[in-house]
């Protein structure tokens, strides 16, 4: 049975921010808005509709993002060149 909020879903009502992180990453709202207070949803989700011109709005997408780890390896990995580039800019510099 289809609730009121999933049909109307259907009928065009857009999903939060929060939702829309939650399910792209199958975590629950509240960690979600967690995520949403580091990131801005831009770095997180793709823009809105492009699940439907690229298949992933029909389940054809990527089954590695819906668990968040591609997003914590390339935050480890975005924080690690961050610091690598320092250390390299430090030693430069400091001649």
């Amino acid at each position: 049975m289809t609730t009121g909020l999933a049909k109307a879903r259907g009928l065009g009502v857009p999903r939060t921010p929060e939702e829309r992180v939650a399910a792209h990453y199958g975590i629950d709202v509240s960690e979600a808005r967690r995520w949403l207070q580091i990131h801005p949803e831009s770095e997180l989700v793709p823009e809105r509709g492009a699940g439907l011109t690229r298949g992933t709005a029909a389940g054809i997408g990527n089954p590695t993002n819906s668990t968040g780890v591609f997003l914590v390896g390339g935050l480890v990995g975005a924080a690690v060149g961050g610091l690598l580039g320092a250390i390299i800019f430090s030693a430069l510099h400091s001649r």
